[in-house]
């Protein structure tokens, strides 16, 4: 985990869980994650989801999700949490007018 003061102290992480669960929880900031090795199950907005190799999850700030393995190996993934404030920055710097809080519509 650290913060990658070149893209404005945006937290960034590269992990590996083999055995790690993840109880429920919420982040304040946007969650991108690659899965780069193996795979991950969740749980979000009251289903249950597989993030197989190369996928690329999206969950929303303040939303529920947990996570497990769903491969003997666990998973290996980069993770990229940016806060709204960032988002909206890069939004302002590309000169897009978004209106209010971009949301994903799905995971």
């Amino acid at each position: 985990f650290w913060r990658a003061a070149e893209l404005g102290g945006v937290e960034l992480l590269h992990a590996r869980y083999v055995e790690q669960r993840f109880a429920p929880h919420v982040h304040s900031s946007f969650a991108l994650v690659i899965i780069e090795q193996g795979a991950q199950r969740f749980r979000h907005r009251g289903g249950e989801h597989l993030a197989p190799l190369g996928s690329m999850v999206l969950i929303n700030p303040d939303e529920v999700h947990t996570g497990s393995k769903a491969h003997d190996a666990g998973w290996l993934y980069r993770g990229y949490y940016p806060e709204m404030e960032q988002i909206d920055g890069i939004l302002d710097e590309l000169e897009i007018h978004h209106g209010g809080v971009p949301r994903f519509a799905d995971s």
